[in-house]
């Protein structure tokens, strides 16, 4: 017994059934630090996805088939950020978990979901875009009924990923620090395990890396072609950043956690991870709704210009409520531009001007 070496896991958490107990496996600061980081990624994730969401309803010149898929992963993003984040955050705000066995459920269900939503969204929106540059014949037989059809397929397939745990293949438990729920990969049905894989990373990044290589050899083939190299050049700069933008952080967000689950599926009762160590890939996981809007929104031409436009509306509309006298009386405008025409008692031009709102010719005399 003295040479035998016994690895234990130290996941006290990770195979209950989410029931709530109050273990702290996490000291007091850490349990805080979780919740801040909680905090502000729901804050980004649903302000920036809410704002995509409002612009895209509130201009026609976005309705578009690209642009329903963008919308499709913004409301899954919204759909984690919304009904899954805030259950973390309150959970590591307390210290323990707060929902019960039939939360816990709930929770790795709505998670598992959106989140695979918001993968083959991204798949799908990279497939479209191959299409577009690659195939463009193709992609013009693409209507707005087939994005809607795209959305749905995205959605169908999603609920096929996550439903399993919930009707006996496989189930949802605690994990880490006891402050999430997911698939059990620790101690659940490894088929399902290999399942999930396939159809939440393996084919979505298949998808993903296949697309833009292609993209980018076709603009390469084009620039060579091209009697404007400084535009060519320049399309092959966008399209490089572009690719190099979406494919790191899918897999910063992604695939530390992946690797983690796979880590403990594989290995079985002789895994030894601590608390920590296990929670740590699955808030980054977490952050990945904070990443997309940025890449489909802030890099996206038309998205950028509708904000532009809308924040300039904003500000022209405030000064619409600002009255003429208010204008001069904040101006200052000298009493040269406030006289009147004597010989016709009418106002002069440059008041008339004044009174428009601002006094945007100097002081002239007209007449005697």
């Amino acid at each position: 017994m003295e040479n035998q070496l016994i690895i234990a896991p130290t996941l006290p958490l990770v195979a209950d059934n989410g029931s709530s107990l109050r273990e702290n496996v996490l000291s007091r600061s850490g349990y805080t630090g979780f919740a801040v980081y909680l905090a502000v990624v729901i804050f980004f994730s649903v302000s920036g996805n809410v704002t995509v969401i409002l612009l895209y309803a509130s201009n026609r010149s976005l309705h578009n088939v690209v642009n329903i898929l963008l919308l499709n992963v913004s409301v899954a993003d919204l759909s984690v950020a919304v009904l899954g984040t805030p259950v973390s955050f309150a959970a590591s705000a307390a210290g323990h978990w707060l929902l019960g066995p039939i939360g816990c459920t709930w929770y790795g269900f709505i998670c598992t979901l959106s989140g695979c939503a918001q993968i083959v969204g991204i798949a799908a929106v990279s497939l479209h875009r191959y299409f577009l540059v690659v195939k463009p014949f193709v992609a013009k037989r693409l209507t707005t009924g087939g994005a809607l059809v795209c959305v749905g397929f995205t959605w169908v397939y999603s609920l096929a990923v996550a439903l399993p745990p919930v009707l006996g293949w496989s189930e949802f438990t605690r994990e880490g620090a006891g402050i999430s729920c997911s698939v059990s990969w620790h101690s659940g049905s490894r088929s399902y395990t290999f399942f999930i894989f396939t159809m939440i990373l393996a084919i979505p990044m298949a998808i993903i890396l296949f697309s833009y290589s292609q993209i980018l050899f076709t603009v390469k083939k084009m620039a060579k072609c091209q009697v404007s190299n400084q535009r060519s050049r320049e399309a092959e700069k966008k399209v490089t950043i572009m690719i190099i933008v979406m494919v790191l952080t899918f897999l910063v967000a992604w695939t530390p956690y992946a690797a983690l689950s796979l880590y403990m599926a594989l290995g079985g009762d002789s895994v030894s991870i601590t608390p920590l160590t296990a929670t740590l890939p699955s808030m980054f996981a977490k952050a990945s709704t904070t990443y997309n809007p940025v890449i489909y929104f802030l890099l996206h031409k038309k998205f950028r210009k509708a904000l532009l436009q809308t924040f300039s509306r904003r500000n022209r509309d405030r000064s619409l409520h600002i009255s003429p006298t208010e204008s001069i009386l904040a101006r200052k405008v000298p009493i040269g531009c406030q006289g009147r025409n004597m010989s016709t008692n009418k106002p002069r031009m440059d008041q008339r001007i004044q009174l428009a709102g601002a006094c945007i010719i100097p002081p002239m005399q007209f007449g005697n």
